[in-house]
C-alpha cells in the first residue's frame, strides 16, 4: 500500500466516525419535549447546563450528601417513636395534675404511686 492509499483509509473512517456520531438518536426525554411538543431551545441549554453543575456537585460533595440522605432517614425512621413518647409524657403531667386535684392533698401516696396512676390512664385504665 502507498500513502495515498493509507490517508484515504483513515479520512473515510474518520467520516465514517463522524456520521455514526451525528446519526446518533436523541435522549426520549429531548426527542419528546423539544421536537415533538416544540418547547423552546434555550431551556434545553439551560436544563443541560444544570446538569452538568448538578453533577459536578454531586461529584464534589458526595460524602456530605450520603450523611445527608442516611441523618435524614434515620430521623424519618425515629420520628413516630419520639412523637409517641412526647405525647405520652404530656398525658401523663396532665393526669398527675387532675390525680392530685382529684385526690386531694389529703392522700398518702407517694409520687411512685402517682406517677404508677397516671401511667395506668393514659394507657386506658381507669383512676
Amino acid at each position: 500500500m502507498n500513502l495515498v492509499d493509507v490517508n484515504i483509509k483513515k479520512i473515510r473512517s474518520a467520516m465514517k466516525m463522524r456520521g455514526s456520531k451525528q446519526d446518533q438518536s436523541l435522549p426520549w426525554w429531548v426527542e419528546l419535549l423539544f421536537v415533538q411538543i416544540g418547547l423552546p431551545d434555550n431551556w434545553l441549554r439551560k436544563i443541560l447546563k444544570s446538569k452538568k453543575t448538578v453533577k459536578a456537585f454531586i461529584r464534589d460533595n458526595n460524602k456530605q450528601i450520603k450523611l445527608t440522605i442516611l441523618t435524614t432517614f434515620f430521623l424519618i425512621y425515629f420520628y413516630p417513636l419520639i412523637r409517641a413518647a412526647s405525647i405520652n409524657n404530656e398525658c401523663v403531667i396532665n393526669s398527675l395534675d387532675y390525680i392530685e386535684d382529684k385526690i386531694g392533698s389529703d392522700a398518702l401516696l407517694s409520687d411512685k404511686e402517682l406517677k404508677a396512676y397516671a401511667t395506668n390512664f393514659c394507657n386506658g385504665g381507669k383512676l
